[in-house]
């Protein structure tokens, strides 16, 4: 059977309480399947409209080993238009209290329809910083014209040792 650090392209391809990590990257690793979480922020909050500032909202990360691997964002948003939208992760901060790393994986994007539901991969993080502690997405609809409601939102982990 497949143990802890070996290969694998699927969760099937790992033994029992184990998860396949760091198949956003490339391939994966089999590792503890404590190492990976879903963290859900369900409560609605209106996104301010024409506003640079924006909507943030925040999810504790917590129980995880030191690093991230895989970070997977899905979102429901209600809005006339998305493609006024930008849509930005933030990595907690650092102990010096300055933010970290931030990636920017929706700006303004054209899709023809009404709402945004997204469930992807966040890829553009280092995969060196800590996993663990404040994160928070940030919503901008700077194009006046549009109110929308950021209906629910998760993050999804898996993570690995330093």
């Amino acid at each position: 059977g497949t143990v802890t650090g070996d290969y694998c392209w699927h969760d099937d391809l790992c033994g029992a309480e184990l998860i396949c990590a760091g198949t956003t990257l490339n391939y994966g690793i089999c590792f503890p399947s404590w190492m990976h979480k879903v963290f859900e922020v369900p409560t609605p909050a209106p996104i301010p409209d024409g506003d640079s500032i924006g909507l943030t909202s925040w999810v504790d990360v917590a129980g995880l080993a030191t690093v991230e691997m895989d970070v997977v964002i899905k979102l429901d948003i209600t809005h006339p238009d998305p493609s006024q939208l930008t849509l930005t992760l933030y990595y907690p901060y650092n102990c010096e209290g300055d933010p970290s790393q931030l990636v920017v994986f929706w700006d303004q994007l054209q899709t023809g329809e009404a709402d945004l539901h997204l469930h992807q991969a966040v890829i553009g993080f280092s995969g060196d910083a800590y996993v663990n502690g404040l994160w928070s997405l940030r919503v901008v609809d700077s194009v006046p014209g549009g109110e929308g409601t950021l209906d629910f939102w998760s993050v999804e982990f898996t993570s690995r040792w330093d």
